[in-house]
């Protein structure tokens, strides 16, 4: 759980201070003092406004907490309030709570990997200087999916093959189960497992599809899984509502190069392909929104031509965070508030040339990027509050190019291509001083990774296609 980013922001524009309450409420003391001087008694009414919506805010993130631990089922998405009951609970309320002159708003969002968003919203009103509001944001993720244990030692729990020549390139977990895509030498060959992994000591193969060709990268909602092929710009749905016989109800040629990832968001799929070769300069894409409201008729509603092979792609709120092979923006940063029209709106050039193979946007403070292995490092921790000006907080070298990325608690986990090192987890609590702590041998590359209560689930390029690892 990160630290609260605060926003005091008055009537002539708005500054972002990355810094927890209490200092909050020491830089009002020290405004307060110079506005006292100057204001004389007039600004002492207001400095105790400003107090008062600073314990305000800070109340009501310790209620949200509450709430995070207790119900967390209620942290629905959209704009809430919050009411003390009579039996001593906090609970969130259809609309913003109103007392005492101000306004609170409990704003919530929620990415792919069911992490809540929350922005925790006070205003009120100044006689002189009209509407004032404090904000405070902060990441929340469900009771008990903190890393526990020694990562320093981590290892296999769990293993499960796939047919005989199954590649695995990418997993997905999602209610007890893991659905990981495959490219197999064979076109013959299944590109989609579905594994029960409720044990995770024996997970038990459910279903499997062969579509048409290999897939390169999959993901899931509801009862659909979409996935996109390795050798091609083709996309398909899954219907995935009986396990054990999934089928296929859909298919769209993208107007793109061969695929390298997809990831819903709310009613869309975001597709990433590589570049095309051998057609006119700027006559195909790398970016496809994909509309899956009706996921039995898919339909392209927005492409965007980026120039890149995007070869992966994070979401954290109305942001996408794209890795990419441009060797000067090896991280692309897309504002997708309209779905219909993503914007780029900052990107980041990584120190040399390596590729950025894969990113994870934990906050938008921690966004964790992977690269292809090269005499720079291939971790990189980054700042992109302000996506225009995106800075370095720390790197690290990995031995191997980094495939899958994923962060929990303070460890994070890769998949990475070294023939001894394929699963490696570093502890990045502070970006500044990377530490490196434990790695396993795959035997082959740990090319996907998702995560579920102390468990990595990751897709491995080999007949063993998913492996399941915690800590030991």
């Amino acid at each position: 759980m990160s630290t609260p980013k605060v926003e005091l922001i008055g009537n002539k524009g708005q500054s972002l201070v990355e810094i927890l309450v209490a200092i909050a409420v020491f830089m009002l003391t020290i405004s307060a003092t110079t506005m006292i001087f100057f204001g004389g008694e007039s600004f002492a009414g207001k400095s105790l406004q400003s107090r008062e919506a600073v314990q305000k805010a800070h109340d009501g993130f310790e209620a949200v907490r509450f709430i995070r631990d207790n119900h967390w089922d209620t942290l629905t998405d959209g704009a809430h309030g919050l009411s003390f009951l009579a039996s001593g609970q906090w609970t969130l309320i259809d609309s913003p709570d109103v007392g005492d002159g101000f306004t609170r708003t409990v704003s919530i969002s929620t990415d792919a990997f069911n992490v809540k968003h929350i922005d925790l919203t006070v205003s009120w009103t100044h006689p002189s200087e009209g509407t004032k509001l404090i904000i405070l944001k902060q990441t929340l993720t469900a009771p008990g999916q903190g890393i526990t244990g020694d990562w320093r030692n981590p290892c296999v729990i769990g293993t499960a093959d796939g047919s005989s020549g199954s590649k695995g390139t990418d997993i997905v977990y999602e209610n007890g189960k893991a659905y990981v895509s495959s490219s197999a030498s064979s076109t013959g060959k299944e590109d989609l497992f579905i594994f029960d992994v409720s044990n995770p000591a024996t997970p038990l193969a459910l279903g499997s599809l062969n579509v048409e060709e290999g897939w390169k990268s999959l993901t899931i909602s509801g009862n659909y899984v979409y996935g996109i092929e390795e050798n091609s710009p083709d996309f398909f749905v899954i219907d995935v509502s009986n396990p054990s016989f999934p089928v296929q109800r859909a298919k769209l040629t993208l107007n793109g190069g061969l695929g390298r990832y997809v990831m819903v968001y709310g009613n869309y799929v975001f597709a990433t392909t590589n570049v095309s070769i051998g057609v006119p300069f700027g006559s195909t894409y790398e970016f496809f929104v994909i509309d899956i409201s009706d996921p039995l008729a898919p339909s392209v509603v927005a492409q965007k031509k980026l120039y890149a092979d995007i070869n992966e792609v994070s979401i954290l709120q109305n942001k996408a965070y794209l890795a990419t092979n441009n060797d000067s923006k090896e991280l692309i940063v897309l504002d997708i508030s309209n779905p219909l029209d993503p914007v780029e709106v900052g990107s980041y050039d990584a120190p040399g040339t390596a590729d950025g193979r894969s990113v994870y946007a934990k906050t938008s403070t921690r966004v964790y990027l992977g690269r292809s292995s090269s005499f720079d490092n291939e971790l990189l921790i980054l700042n992109a509050i302000s996506p225009s000006s995106i800075t370095l907080r720390g790197s690290a070298n990995v031995s191997g190019s980094v495939y899958s990325i994923f962060t929990a608690g303070n460890i994070t986990t890769m998949g990475t291509d070294d023939s001894s090192k394929e699963f490696q987890d570093y502890y990045t609590r502070d970006p500044a001083n990377i530490l490196p702590y434990g790695s396993i041998n795959l035997q082959s590359i740990g090319t996907g990774a998702d995560y579920f209560n102390n468990i990595i689930y990751m897709s491995v390029r080999n007949v063993d296609i998913l492996q399941i690892i915690s800590s030991c």
